[in-house]
């Protein structure tokens, strides 16, 4: 009994000085709670994913939120039946004013001007042209081709836009900008869309897209809820034949915000009554009401190591931890049932009951001590916020409470267990062992589910609206992306332009989206501007004079082409990003240069698996950059889910057992002890398996649940072997269970898939475990006739 003695002593000892010990506790509880209010809480998804090696997932994620692209919001307003083209303009034009708000800022399609990009392309022609390209004009240069090219030239003149194209004409009598136009048609691949009318239209013209952007981040669910306000509103004003479809970040921010909230009111009000129910049937007296302030305790202590541990706290984490933390009440459970089975005698009750709650304390923080090994920040804060609970609950259960319920009384019925000199029917075992069978015939099959979305909550309506948008739009949001880094715009450009031509050598049937064409590198227009001087320095003559013979012929006067002999005199500044705000082309950078800094640039390409293989570690090294898509980082999660849920498994089951062992220092009463554990693992991988579920990242988070709780019921109750069994510990395992299956098992209702995951893995895995620990532990173990 001396592993007993240190506990009662401890409480013997603080028994006499009540008012230090309410003092300390309430001191503590303060001090943690004033920790956790100064620190930052940050709401996103981001400390619950792998940082990888040296943090390179935790960055891909980062670029994959903040890139443009991700955060825009699309809306695609259809003409349905007999709606019209102009219907169509209007419809879009008043909902453009109704959205427009600090909150969205929509782009001006009419802004894209034609006259401007060509005189864009002509005007940096010198910049632009590389050696292929000026062979092709000195195709043209042959009197044939300038006899053609006249032909053309004078047949637009006599065309209703001769008017508009009559000084392009001048200055480029050889449609030179022909040849620089294939630079921008690249860029038609990132949505299927043209520009008319002031208006971005669908290729059949039924569709018109707005754009916008916010400066509301992802994670805010207040401001994306005012974002979907608005919408709503607006979309109710539209005419009964033209359907609006909004997608984007913000959209799934909203919609999986408002569901998480309508989920908690449902389970709370769900677990609330079986709760009450519980403490109704079991407890019925005003003394027991101190046994849930325990997860209140473990809950502030939990805060307070959180805070002195993460610079940065999760709100996930304080969200599911809470949850997972709820389990302290077990502590406070048996020391109430102790304190009743002693009939008020608080201190001969902590000596009985202290030695299985401080080997319990031990399983438990065992189990959720193995994911401080995890990849994901999140899972590591998690990890010490449910330890430091439970030590807070284990301390305050053994030392407080039993001040709190001196005069605990048992009431409702007793958990049956086995009498002494009882047959141990095989009926049990066998179908236990049947079970475990099956269970790890189908568990072994079961697979990951990397895949973001699917922790998300996706409507129909939602997912409806994306799948019209995809069709109508392309996926304009399903393409990896490459950013190219420099400490100035120069290095940057340079950069950029050594990625898209190894794109193009090494990839060259896939097509990359870059601004490279369209920007080349400093050095290279330096290089392209000697090309051109050299070129024309040889054929200026030439053309000149082939010009006026054939203009001649066609009526052209001898200074129609002056404009042109200018124009080769001229020496353009090099093209630079803010030069495209001049060709009305100003939007490009909001899609390839994420930062104003002007220090980054993107290259957009298709998110296959060639594409992914093509960056192998070796050439992404060789190259400096890193490809990051969806597709990706699907890949690397799951290898990163695989690592963490083989040493959550091993390593907490290894920990489990040898604490287990140490205690009962017997093989076959360890084994007996495990069992509830073993069993509630395989029901959760066998029955999730058996109904096709794939594990996401919320069931592998609640797995250490699942084995510290199992391992606790094994231990109360092989503990009571030698003796006659307690009925009041078997009950008071019992209560636990189905307080834990009542407040967090009824999370399996839950809409959401998050929290759907957390509470189908405590269905399964807590309500295995508690069977076999009521139905099969007590078979199994010899007792006192």
């Amino acid at each position: 009994m001396t592993q007993d003695r240190v506990p009662w002593s401890t409480y013997d000892f603080l028994s006499s000085r009540r008012g230090l010990l309410y003092s300390l506790v309430l001191a503590l509880l303060a001090a943690s709670l004033a920790l956790f209010a100064n620190t930052p809480i940050r709401a996103d998804m981001r400390a619950m994913l792998p940082e990888g090696d040296g943090g390179v997932l935790a960055d891909d994620f980062d670029q994959l939120s903040r890139s443009n692209m991700a955060n825009s919001v699309f809306i695609s307003l259809t003409a349905e039946g007999a709606g019209t083209r102009e219907q169509l303009i209007q419809t879009a034009d008043d909902m453009t004013r109704r959205l427009a708000s600090p909150d969205l800022t929509f782009a001006d399609p009419a802004e894209i001007n034609p006259l401007k990009v060509m005189r864009f392309l002509l005007d940096n022609a010198p910049n632009l042209m590389n050696e292929t390209d000026l062979r092709r004009v000195a195709e043209r240069l042959s009197p044939e081709s300038v006899k053609a090219g006249l032909d053309e030239a004078l047949w637009t003149l006599n065309s209703p836009q001769g008017m508009v194209m009559k000084t392009i004409i001048r200055r480029d009598p050889f449609n030179l900008r022909s040849i620089l136009a294939p630079r921008l048609k690249e860029f038609e691949s990132l949505t299927k869309a043209t520009v008319t009318d002031g208006h971005i239209f669908s290729p059949d013209g039924r569709s018109i897209l707005l754009t916008a952007k916010s400066a509301i981040p992802l994670t805010d669910a207040d401001g994306a809820a005012r974002i979907m306000a608005m919408y709503t509103a607006a979309k109710q004003q539209l005419p009964p034949n033209i359907r609006a479809d909004m997608v984007g970040g913000h959209v799934h921010t909203h919609v999986n915000a408002a569901t998480i909230k309508q989920d908690l009111v449902t389970v709370s009000l769900v677990a609330a009554l079986a709760l009450t129910l519980l403490f109704v049937i079991f407890f019925r007296s005003r003394h027991a009401a101190g046994v849930f302030l325990a997860p209140l305790a473990a809950m502030g202590f939990g805060l307070g190591a959180l805070a002195l541990y993460a610079a940065t706290v999760s709100a996930i984490v304080i969200g599911f931890g809470s949850v997972i933390i709820g389990i302290s009440v077990d502590f406070s459970m048996h020391v109430y049932f102790a304190i009743a089975r002693y009939h008020g005698n608080p201190g001969q009750a902590v000596q009985s009951i202290a030695r299985p709650i401080l080997f319990c304390l031990l399983t438990s923080c065992a189990a959720f001590g193995a994911l401080l090994l995890s990849g994901m920040p999140g899972i590591r804060q998690l990890a010490v916020f449910s330890i430091a609970g439970l030590v807070g609950s284990a301390i305050f259960s053994l030392y407080v409470l039993p001040h709190l319920c001196r005069h605990a009384v048992l009431a409702g019925p007793r958990a049956v267990a086995s009498r002494p000199g009882k047959s141990r029917s095989p009926k049990g075992v066998i179908i236990w062992v049947a079970c475990m069978i099956a269970c790890l015939w189908f568990g072994g099959g079961i697979t990951l589910d990397p895949n973001l979305r699917s922790i998300e909550y996706e409507p129909e309506s939602l997912r409806n609206s994306e799948a019209r948008f995809k069709e109508t739009w392309g996926d304009m949001q399903g393409k990896g992306v490459i950013y190219s880094q420099g400490s100035d715009l120069t290095e940057t450009l340079a950069e950029n332009e050594k990625i898209y031509h190894a794109l193009r050598n090494g990839l060259p049937g896939i097509q990359a989206i870059s601004l490279a064409p369209l920007i080349p590198s400093l050095p290279t227009q330096s290089a392209h501007r000697r090309l051109w001087t050299d070129f024309w320095n040889k054929e200026r003559d030439t053309a000149m004079s082939r010009l006026a013979l054939a203009g001649g012929k066609l009526g052209f006067s001898t200074k129609a082409f002056a404009p042109f002999s200018d124009f080769l005199d001229s020496r353009p500044n090099p093209v630079v990003p803010d030069s495209l705000d001049k060709a009305s082309l100003g939007f490009l950078k909001d899609i390839f240069m994420p930062e104003t800094e002007m220090r980054t640039m993107a290259t957009y390409l298709p998110d296959t698996p060639e594409v992914q293989a093509f960056f192998s570690s070796e050439r992404e090294t060789e190259l400096g950059v890193r490809f990051i898509s969806s597709g990706r980082f699907k890949t690397l999660i799951e290898a990163a889910m695989k690592n963490d849920i083989k040493q959550f498994i091993l390593l907490s089951g290894l920990a489990v057992g040898v604490l287990v062992l140490l205690l009962f220092r017997s093989l076959r009463r360890t084994a007996i002890a495990l069992i509830p554990a073993i069993t509630g693992i395989a029901a959760v991988f066998g029955v999730l398996a058996m109904i096709g579920v794939r594990l996401n990242l919320f069931h592998i988070t609640a797995l250490p649940l699942v084995i510290g709780l199992g391992a606790d019921y094994g231990i109360f109750l092989v503990d009571r072997e030698g003796q006659l069994q307690d009925l009041d510990t078997t009950t008071a395992v019992a209560v636990s269970g189905m307080t834990t299956l009542a407040g967090f098992g009824v999370l399996a209702i839950a809409r959401h898939p998050s929290l759907h995951s957390l509470g189908i893995t405590v269905l399964l895995g807590i309500g295995a475990s508690l069977a076999s620990a009521l139905f099969l532990v007590p078979h199994l173990l010899r007792r006192q006739p």
